[in-house]
């Protein structure tokens, strides 16, 4: 979780791809009241490039303020609003939780809808 997060952040498409599983996903879940993956992506491709996008969609540093965080036991990342500004979007409250299969991220979890988000100690 940690290489991947810090790959993100620095937009290091390479050692993004290499924590990634070969059947790697991302599922988003916004229940249409923030923004998050509307379809399932699925592949090491897909998935750098949309992680790759998020950089260029959001304002620089937007997601520096993550910060670890016990999803149901496991390790997740919740990354608080971020205001946008200029060309860059608004950036919805996320928590993000993964999978690992032989070592590797096999599938991304994106929560962003705010009704499932509200039980949260920030």
């Amino acid at each position: 979780m940690e290489r991947f997060v810090t790959a993100v952040l620095v937009g290091d498409v390479r050692a993004v791809a290499e924590v990634l599983h070969p059947e790697v996903r991302v599922i988003g879940d916004a229940g249409g009241k923030a923004r998050t993956a509307v379809r399932v992506v699925t592949g090491v491709d897909k998935v750098t490039r949309f992680f790759a996008g998020l950089l260029r969609t959001y304002r620089p540093g937007a997601f520096e303020t993550a910060r670890p965080v016990l999803v149901n036991g496991d390790l997740g990342m919740h990354m608080p609003a971020e205001p946008g500004g200029g060309r860059h979007r608004d950036l919805d409250e996320h928590v993000l939780t993964v999978a690992m299969r032989d070592g590797r991220i096999v599938t991304v979890y994106d929560m962003a809808n705010p009704d499932k988000l509200a039980h949260l100690h920030r």
